[in-house]
């Protein structure tokens, strides 16, 4: 069930009558009912895999608080870590490492590995909740965080379903919490949580799936430097309303219930630096990688070398956990080495040197995606050889292309620039009553005029 389904929100609406009818105690267990409802309407079959992945963690981290042993705590430490990342090893990259073993092995002239790979189906939203479980463990390991002993609230957390499937990615320490003492939402939650949800409605029937079209027809035939250009641009909104359209509608449909989940966007297009924009997008994924694995390879506090190869080992495999294919490394090692070389402290702070700043950063991004989008090397390759050739950028073809580039691009570049000047997540519930009403009926009316009927799936479902 796809969030922008008609059977998403007719499961939602009968979910939350019966979740407000629910006395607090039983609440995690619906919550648990639902949300492996929800995970198999997917697949039943990869029930198994979710549910393993609980019961591992669950007994590691009471198993982790029950000894001061160092030797026993880092065995369970390590069983958790292989079980999780192994799951998602053998789901996400198994073919990938056979088929590029294969390859280098047929050209040093040894026998291939063909037939080898396996018929793999990669289990949705698997990248996200084996981070969030894993970050219970750890945490446990690190003695910042006590388990819990109720196995429902644990499984709860793990499968909560608003934000199982693309995230946000979830702390224990934020969201077990809320699940073991099921908050009442307040009338300003509800209020927020119903902005949420249209918002992100729009964000990804309106924005994010007609962008889409111009993406694809892009990408899959260029001819010039200035069409590819356009099919860029295309792509930096697509992406961004799209994964931002789904964190709106999971923080949306958990504030219906009481709850508060972490923002993952906060006007990315808009950073000045690689450093900044990690700040601004995807912040659960980028506080995550730095938490778990940046700071635990030694962060910035063994000198300049190491603090280099650290920011590009990590930049490298977040680009791989997006997905099985050198396009990811590629995209992942173009942001490590914007991270490591950038010269922040070298630039000028005044108005205009900081807005041509973020005008050459932007562009960078935008050229980044080249290869997030891209099907393989190949084809990205193809795309960059058509800057060498340009086509006149006042003939139909082009206007058309840009001119709806920018019909369907500006309400989020526009929402951006309020988040960034004014410094909040949700600029619209400050605004004044009738300000506001005139925004919903904007939104609601271009979901009925302009929204794309056919639900599409959401980018990230495919990480």
């Amino acid at each position: 069930m796809f969030f922008n389904s008609f059977q998403f929100f007719t499961f939602l609406c009968f979910f939350l009558g019966v979740y407000y009818l629910t006395p607090q105690r039983a609440k995690s267990a619906l919550i648990l009912l639902a949300s492996l409802f929800f995970y198999a309407c997917w697949d039943f079959r990869f029930l198994g895999l979710i549910l393993l992945s609980t019961v591992v963690d669950y007994v590691v981290g009471l198993k982790l608080h029950a000894s001061e042993r160092p030797k026993i705590r880092k065995w369970w430490v390590t069983l958790s870590l292989t079980v999780n990342l192994g799951l998602l090893g053998v789901f996400k990259y198994l073919n990938f490492f056979i088929e590029n073993a294969s390859d280098l092995l047929s050209r040093v002239g040894l026998s291939s590995l063909d037939g080898w790979t396996l018929q793999i189906v990669l289990p949705v939203g698997i990248s996200f909740y084996t981070f969030q479980t894993l970050s219970y463990t750890l945490d446990i390991y690190r003695k910042e965080l006590k388990p819990t002993r109720n196995f429902i609230d644990f499984a709860a957390f793990v499968s909560f379903f608003p934000q199982l499937v693309a995230g946000p990615i979830e702390r224990a320490s934020h969201l077990l919490p809320q699940i073991q003492s099921p908050p009442r939402p307040t009338a300003d939650q509800l209020k927020h949580g119903g902005f949420l949800l249209l918002w992100g409605l729009f964000e990804k029937v309106v924005v994010a799936d007609n962008l889409a079209k111009l993406t694809d027809a892009g990408f899959a035939n260029p001819n010039s430097g200035l069409e590819t250009l356009i099919a860029l641009y295309s792509f930096a909104f697509q992406v961004f309303a799209d994964f931002d359209g789904y964190s709106n509608m999971a923080r949306g449909m958990a504030a219906l219930m009481g709850f508060k989940l972490f923002h993952n966007f906060n006007a990315p297009y808009f950073a000045v630096n690689p450093s900044e924009y990690w700040k601004r997008w995807h912040i659960t994924l980028s506080t995550w990688l730095r938490d778990y694995l940046y700071i635990p390879l030694g962060g910035n506090r063994k000198g300049r070398v190491r603090t280099r190869i650290n920011l590009m080992l990590t930049m490298v495999l977040g680009g791989l956990w997006h997905g099985a294919a050198w396009t990811y490394v590629l995209w992942g090692t173009l942001h490590g080495v914007l991270l490591i070389f950038w010269p922040t402290k070298y630039l000028p702070k005044n108005r205009y040197s900081m807005l041509l700043q973020r005008l050459v950063f932007f562009h960078l991004v935008c050229l980044s995606y080249l290869f997030f989008r891209a099907e393989n090397l190949p084809m990205a390759m193809e795309l960059l050889g058509t800057f060498s050739t340009w086509v006149n950028p006042f003939s139909p073809a082009v206007l058309s292309s840009a001119r709806w580039l920018i019909f369907f691009s500006w309400p989020v570049l526009l929402y951006q620039g309020i988040q960034y000047r004014t410094g909040l997540i949700d600029p619209a519930q400050r605004w004044p009553l009738l300000l506001r009403v005139f925004f919903y009926l904007f939104l609601f009316y271009a979901i009925v005029l302009f929204g794309v009927s056919d639900a599409q799936s959401f980018l990230y479902f495919q990480f």
